[in-house]
């Protein structure tokens, strides 16, 4: 078992703190950030910090009409799934495109919406970069609207 090299930087770490604040305004929620065996980013919790919901945060330099599917790996989806289905709690893609922070309720798309195909980075030389992925429509997503 090799240990993969971790890309993710300070300044991604700050990206997605920022996102996760934003989340946590416009739904007046609180979060907790997840240990790295869980493979998801973060725990949604309520005002007496009970979770109440898993999120995967992403960061994307397009618009959320740039492409009519979006890639997430399958281990994502896996460990957000098995997060859902043992505690019954939603799971949710959280993606800041360049047109606003937006979110789609994995946990609730069929099969059927899913189409499971090889996709990834091919930039770093890391064949491990290629994986499963999930695609699914571009307009599941929703815009995050802030819950007065």
């Amino acid at each position: 078992f090799v240990m993969r090299p971790i890309y993710e930087t300070e300044k991604d770490r700050k990206m997605e703190q920022a996102i996760i604040n934003e989340l946590s305004d416009a739904w007046k929620i609180f979060y907790q950030k997840l240990p790295i065996k869980h493979r998801l980013d973060f725990a949604l919790l309520d005002d007496k910090r009970v979770v109440i919901a898993w999120a995967e945060v992403k960061r994307r330099d397009n618009d959320s009409t740039t492409y009519d599917t979006y890639m997430l790996s399958l281990d994502k989806y896996m460990s957000g799934m098995k997060l859902f289905k043992l505690t019954g709690l939603p799971f949710y893609l959280v993606v800041k495109f360049s047109d606003g922070l937006y979110y789609c309720e994995v946990s609730l798309l069929s099969y059927a919406q899913l189409t499971i195909s090889f996709g990834g980075r091919t930039d770093r030389a890391d064949a491990q970069d290629v994986e499963p992925c999930i695609y699914f429509d571009s307009n599941l997503f929703k815009k995050v609207i802030s819950k007065e």
